[in-house]
């Protein structure tokens, strides 16, 4: 697993640095070596990093064959040569990194501009008690028995199946903001916190500068992490446009591809065409039928409960030898989130008979996005109410909303997914960068809500999989949005009518994506047995404000709650102590 932790105790590991009576451990397990720890014996500088910040093509120059931590060395002499804010805006990806100095005795650790690389603390506010770690259950499991259920969590983790930032299911432990950088001075026996980045909106009204501005800043974040440098490649691989547009404009040649499947279906189909297209070498990895259910419970101990486990794609995957065998692993991971608009307040359109079509339009302010949210007692929904009051000051602005919605990253819907990839795997994300998230902040909301920035810079450069339809859209990339809806509702049609003919059969759990049919999967015979134990939980009935839920009518109307509940269920048996006095 890779992690990184400040500890108050001795565990007596082999990695382990002791530094004023704290314990620092680091564990990275990738066979790439360029971001291993340092120590700068001159200067008296130690750095440390999980994750991967990425440096130029050009400043690779130096880089001698077989040479270990070159990016950590290359790291350290910007520490020392720059003002500790400066180097931080300078710094480039996904990561948390640990800076120990010997010389002004001072210990730093720093966040990545949004946020992906979580860290967990506690006693923030007292150099003494302050411990931290990126892996939540590290550290609860070394603060004995001071932790406190915090129950707002609890009742926004059933209603939302995530929790905002700060908080935890502890009231005790919170997360580091993102763009930050904490430091622990033993001199003056103090801890200073402060933001060095904020993601601030700046819009741009020039529809062809931004797609110009994005599809160069695409190109160079992919040419980043494609260098020989890299070692062996894979991408993984779905039928949609993030992955392939990654996979297309790999500088290196001889890049692989990797697609996840449970049935072979319409997806598959797009990205054996896509792989073809590309000449590049593919393998298809079949899920068990039981693949979400056998990571359940893994998935929740090792990513806090921080969204649910049947976003948990890859868990399965951390002791597969094909994976194992590659040094760096993409994915179009974050694309959605931060340049399709999916964290606007929208409202999906629809049209009789057909249903929902791929066109969005904006609303005013809802507390409720993305999905169905579960309705709970008033007391609850009032102070879940309170703390997202905190968070979205001005409720009128699409983009502060969505801002206050996305970042940190960590804090997204579906972050077990990254959670996973983080901690077990040689994964990295291209949306990370400087100059995406500089373009990010310049496209306007009007620009975003239907992907038309994002889909028009992607097409300009995947010239020869471009035409290769869209698996859930239905149509090649970049097309005018009202043009391809109607080539969404003649394919729905199509579809409608080979169903009713019986010309198509299509397994209903598997679908015709990347991922099972959560809905149709929770009929389940253990997925309902654990749904009959978990609902009868006497803190999730307390909340919930239907009391007496009937299966088939949760899984028409809320299906989550089914998922939500199992896990909750499950974290809950975990937790330590009970909430002091909340519940009456």
């Amino acid at each position: 697993m890779n992690y990184i932790s400040l500890l108050n105790k001795d565990l007596h590991l082999d990695n382990s640095i002791n530094f004023n009576d704290k314990f620092i451990y680091l564990n990275r397990e990738c066979n790439l070596k360029h971001w291993n720890s340092y120590f700068d014996n001159e200067n008296k500088v130690q750095l440390m990093i999980l994750g991967r910040p990425v440096i130029e093509a050009s400043d690779w120059v130096s880089y001698e064959k077989f040479e270990e931590n070159f990016v950590t060395k290359f790291l350290i002499k910007k520490y020392i040569d720059l003002e500790i804010n400066e180097f931080c805006n300078q710094l480039n990806g996904a990561f948390s990194i640990l800076v120990i100095d010997y010389k002004n005795n001072k210990i730093s650790i720093i966040t990545d501009k949004l946020g992906i690389y979580p860290i967990y603390t506690y006693g923030l506010d007292n150099l003494s008690s302050f411990q931290f770690s990126s892996n939540f259950k590290t550290l609860s499991d070394n603060i004995n028995n001071k932790l406190n259920m915090d129950i707002v969590s609890v009742a926004e983790f059933l209603k939302k199946g995530f929790i905002y930032h700060p908080n935890t299911f502890y009231e005790e432990v919170k997360t580091l903001d993102n763009g930050s950088y904490c430091i622990l001075d033993f001199n003056k026996k103090k801890i200073i916190k402060k933001k060095y980045f904020e993601v601030e909106a700046n819009p741009i009204f020039d529809f062809e500068y931004l797609v110009k501005e994005l599809s160069e800043a695409l190109l160079k974040s992919i040419e980043r992490r494609t260098l020989k440098y890299f070692g062996k490649k894979v991408i993984f691989l779905s039928g949609g446009s993030d992955s392939r547009m990654i996979l297309a404009n790999s500088v290196d040649s001889e890049t692989d591809a990797i697609t996840l499947y449970n049935q072979e279906n319409y997806e598959i189909k797009i990205t054996k065409n896509i792989a073809k297209s590309l000449n590049v070498k593919h393998e298809l990895i079949k899920r068990e039928e039981n693949y979400y259910l056998e990571s359940f419970d893994n998935s929740i101990k090792v990513n806090s409960g921080r969204s649910l486990p049947i976003d948990d794609h890859f868990l399965n995957l951390k002791n597969n030898k094909k994976i194992k065998t590659y040094d760096t692993i993409l994915t179009g991971c974050y694309a959605d989130w931060l340049l399709k608009g999916i964290a606007l307040d929208r409202k999906q359109l629809s049209v009789f008979f057909i249903g929902k079509l791929p066109l969005y339009k904006l609303k005013k302010f809802n507390y409720n996005f993305f999905a169905k949210r579960t309705l709970l007692e008033e007391k609850f929904e009032k102070m879940i109410r309170e703390r997202e009051d905190q968070i979205f000051l001005n409720k009128k602005s699409h983009i502060s909303n969505e801002i206050g919605r996305l970042f940190p990253l960590f804090q997204e819907e579906t972050s077990s997914t990254r959670m996973t990839l983080q901690q077990f795997f040689s994964w990295d994300t291209i949306f990370s960068d400087n100059d995406i998230i500089k373009v990010y902040q310049k496209i306007p909301v009007k620009f975003k809500i239907n992907s038309q920035v994002y889909d028009k810079a992607v097409s300009l450069i995947i010239d020869k999989v471009k035409n290769i339809p869209h698996a859930n859209k239905k149509h090649k990339i970049g097309i005018n949005k009202y043009y391809g809806a109607l080539l969404y509702v003649a394919t729905i049609i199509k579809n409608k009518i080979f169903k009713i003919i019986k010309f198509k059969k299509m397994d209903p759990v598997a679908g015709d994506g990347s991922w099972i049919n959560f809905k149709e999967f929770a009929n389940n015979k253990q997925i309902k047995n654990l749904w009959i134990e978990s609902k009868n939980s006497e803190l999730i009935k307390k909340m919930l404000k239907n009391k007496n839920l009937e299966f088939k009518e949760v899984i028409n109307n809320d299906y989550k709650l089914i998922y939500k509940c199992i896990a909750l269920n499950k974290i809950l048996r975990q937790i330590k102590n009970k909430p002091k006095d909340q519940l009456n």
